[in-house]
């Protein structure tokens, strides 16, 4: 009997990290504790970044938009662009400094938190995104070899409310909209969205525009 080939995950994994943004809840400042080497794309990895990503593509409440053009104050775009264009950056060091930029702007917005911030290249039918989500800790309960019960410390990967996704096909095309983030609380969104550097403002204004045109005829109309 021939051997079953085994399935393919939807979500080919390039190159990942994870770092740790620390940061307490109504005081200013964070810090970071830095990893110095890529994630090995193990099972429990690709388990990671296949939820990750589920979870962020499932959920609907989501800002687009592009990446600001003045790139002296959010510099996230020219990162990108000596990692994959001039490869003066790896990955190592494109993540580094991405989080040196996520320290000062978290470090800003009193509601922000810290967590395990989640950086994955990833290609999902030809495309290739770049995906940026902060994990927290929560603490539950196991339940150990001699049956007593302790408190176990795991990753809550079912309330995904900080992470965003660059769409790097679509930034090197120049297409419109190529960014996009969980929107959730307006304060902790707009921190991470100042954080990529993303420009959400222009763009539903002339989508309002477009759709005022299109409904003039019906005004006339009635």
């Amino acid at each position: 009997m021939a051997e079953s080939t085994p399935a393919k995950h939807p979500n080919v994994i390039t190159e990942c990290i994870i770092h740790r943004l620390i940061k307490n809840q109504h005081e200013r400042g964070a810090e970071q504790d830095t990893r110095d080497d890529l994630l090995n794309v193990n099972e429990s990895v690709q388990r990671l970044v296949d939820h990750l990503y589920s979870q962020y593509a499932g959920n609907s409440a989501k800002g687009f938009g592009c990446f600001e053009a003045n790139e002296d104050e959010y510099p996230v775009q020219r990162y990108l662009r000596q990692h994959l264009d001039d490869n003066e950056y790896d990955f190592i060091t494109l993540s580094k400094k991405m989080m040196d930029r996520l320290v000062i702007k978290a470090g800003e917005e009193l509601l922000a938190t810290g967590g395990y911030v989640f950086f994955a290249k990833i290609n999902v039918a030809e495309t290739h995104y770049l995906l940026v989500a902060i994990v927290t800790e929560v603490v539950g309960t196991a339940i150990t070899e001699n049956l007593s019960v302790v408190d176990s410390v795991y990753l809550d990967l079912s309330h995904l409310r900080v992470a965003g996704r660059i769409n790097l096909n679509g930034w090197k095309a120049s297409e419109e909209r190529y960014i996009s983030f969980l929107k959730g609380k307006s304060d902790i969104a707009d921190y991470f969205k100042t954080f990529i550097g993303c420009n959400d403002v222009l763009k539903p204004a002339a989508e309002t525009r477009v759709f005022n045109i299109l409904c003039q005829p019906i005004h006339r109309s009635i």
